[in-house]
């Protein structure tokens, strides 16, 4: 449900209840810091609200807890793979840097008095000989953020020993990799030291809440299935729960939402997007759903349960905050975890990054490099592979032979500073296959570091062109170019109608919905979308006729009455499959 729906209050009317009923629960938010506020609610003494931050946690998250230290090592490998957005080549150094460490310190033979921390894992990147420059850069540069926020400890407090008490987790205002490596590796530690411990389908013993769980929902870039993923399939037969509280449901993971099974608490959706997903997972008919559009709002809702399948109408009281509590307040909850060991790494006291920047005042600077340098790039991005940078950014549809025309470079040229751009990790490359006699070529699609370095130049870079990646927006882009030259009015992204469609155009029959679709899974789902907002005609192009035969007999056996609708066709002939549907000349 969108903001100011009572997601927060619906969480207030729940949570102490749950901890009344001697349940502790985890609440992780990542932008507010609302849920210290819940305070005098839960019960005092030891089972009262704990709130910690990223500086008084005393927790690292290499530590294994209870469970499995084999296990333990793919997760936390995985965790911070995710959480510090590195690739595939990453994951295997992280890996088998984390494999030494805990052999280092005698892990893998039993000790379990002291462990090695994230500030280990950096100073061994740093130092070991072998590691591929942009593999190891990436790494370094990207834990320097979240060890700034961190203490060091050579033994951390327990995950299993935090189990026992209520706890909020404020992560607001820490860096975007310890706000999801930190949650990620408690909870995988606590779940799967459960499971190793024989629990199958046991009482409900912990409830984890992700407030504005939008973010930790995300599916993995790479395809693969994030911690929560895992997590939400096994936590259940534990004795965990976990709850997420989210705006929309576009970019959640869809290998996520089925596991969600025990409770679903729907409220005004905010889009017609989210009312026909949200309202089929929960068995809505086309009736049922636009009742909830029209009346549900804050404090009623619409919910069902694994065990009465049926969905009811849920009516929540407010509840009022009972008084705000002060970052002193906060303080002092941490008090009753002071019983629990830990032990600092103090060798890490005095500990500072290993600057990939030269920071130095601007006049030391000056007579020594030149104005671009002066920057501080790691990198050091030239003035040519800064120019070809920002071009990437602005006009992000160029061959490669086209962008050096508009650069005024030669083929040579050219092509040293993409491969400079590449090794920097600046750009990837994306293959694209445009059919027909169009040869194959290669786009570059700016990464996320190329983004800060533009940006630290002080160079705009607008957020995309549209939605999905280069490869989707490309086709998109060149379907409405080619419509256009036919003097076909086309919208991208047209949410006219509640639906957004890739693209909308006109035809004599009304407006016709246009679906790129160079990935698999939501073929299907965009139909009804579309077809629920009241587009007349939906066309589906998919990348190869397997594919669009595949689609055409699903339609055959889930919506054969819908079939004179819908247009099915390839990428690669997509004139062919339009030519029958809009309409030309202007009409």
């Amino acid at each position: 449900m969108p903001t100011g729906e009572g997601k927060t209050n619906y969480l207030r009317f729940l949570t102490p209840q749950i901890a009344a009923n001697s349940v502790p629960v985890w609440i992780f938010e990542q932008s507010k810091r609302e849920s210290r506020h819940l305070l005098p609610l839960f019960p005092p003494g030891e089972r009262g609200l704990v709130i910690l931050n990223p500086q008084n946690m005393d927790y690292d998250p290499l530590h294994p807890g209870n469970c499995d230290l084999r296990r333990h090592l793919s997760n936390i490998s995985n965790s911070l793979r995710q959480g510090l957005g590195l690739g595939d080549r990453s994951l295997a150094v992280l890996y088998q840097v984390l494999d030494y460490l805990f052999q280092k310190f005698g892990n893998w033979d039993g000790r379990t008095d002291a462990h090695p921390n994230c500030f280990d894992v950096y100073e061994l990147v740093k130092d070991t000989s072998g590691i591929l420059p942009a593999v190891r850069e990436s790494i370094l540069d990207r834990m320097v953020p979240m060890l700034l926020e961190m203490k060091a400890w050579r033994l951390g407090r327990n995950p299993a020993d935090l189990l026992r008490h209520n706890i909020c987790f404020e992560m607001a205002g820490a860096p975007h990799s310890l706000q999801h490596v930190i949650p990620e590796s408690l909870i995988t530690s606590v779940f799967q030291a459960e499971i190793e411990q024989g629990s199958v389908n046991a009482a409900l013993k912990l409830l984890v809440v992700f407030e504005d769980a939008q973010a930790y929902a995300q599916p993995d870039p790479g395809g693969g299935m994030t911690i929560l993923d895992i997590a939400a399939g096994t936590v259940r037969g534990a004795g965990i729960g976990v709850c997420l509280s989210v705006q929309t449901m576009e970019g959640l993971s869809r290998k996520l939402v089925p596991n969600l099974s025990g409770l679903k608490v729907m409220g005004r959706p905010g889009s017609n997007d989210d009312a026909w997903r949200i309202g089929s997972d929960m068995g809505m008919d086309r009736e049922q759903i636009d009742w909830i559009k029209h009346h549900t709002g804050k404090g009623i809702y619409v919910a069902r349960t694994l065990h009465w399948p049926e969905p009811f109408v849920l009516r929540v009281p407010l509840v009022p905050t009972p008084r705000q509590i002060s970052d002193e307040e906060a303080e002092a909850s941490v008090r009753a975890l002071d019983h629990l060991p830990t032990v600092p790494a103090s060798e890490y006291d005095d500990w500072r990054p290993h600057y990939i920047i030269r920071v130095r005042p601007a006049a030391e600077e000056q007579e020594e490099t030149s104005p671009t340098d002066q920057r501080g790039i790691s990198d050091r991005v030239s003035k040519e592979e800064l120019d070809y940078l920002e071009s990437v950014a602005r006009i992000p549809f160029l061959g490669a032979t086209q962008r050096d025309q508009s650069l005024g470079l030669s083929s040579w040229k050219g092509n040293k500073l993409r491969g400079h751009l590449l090794k920097k990790c600046l750009v990837s490359a994306v293959h694209i296959s445009p059919g027909g006699r169009g040869r194959r070529f290669q786009l570059l699609e700016l990464t996320e570091h190329g983004r800060q370095v533009l940006n630290s130049y002080g160079i705009h870079v607008s957020s995309g062109h549209g939605r999905g990646g280069i490869e989707h927006q490309w086709w998109v882009h060149r379907i409405s170019e080619w419509l256009r030259s036919k003097d076909i009015p086309a919208t991208i992204e047209d949410e006219s109608l509640g639906a957004r469609a890739d693209i909308s155009v006109r035809s004599q029959d009304g407006h016709v919905a246009i679906e790129v679709e160079v990935s698999r899974g939501h073929e299907m789902e965009n139909i009804r979308k579309d077809l629920d907002a009241g587009f007349s005609t939906v066309v589906s192009l998919l990348k190869g006729a397997r594919e669009a035969d595949k689609l055409r007999a699903r339609l055959v056996k889930e919506v054969p009455t819908k079939i004179p609708r819908i247009r099915v066709g390839n990428l690669d002939d997509f004139a062919d499959t339009l030519e029958g549907v809009v309409c030309f000349g202007g009409g």
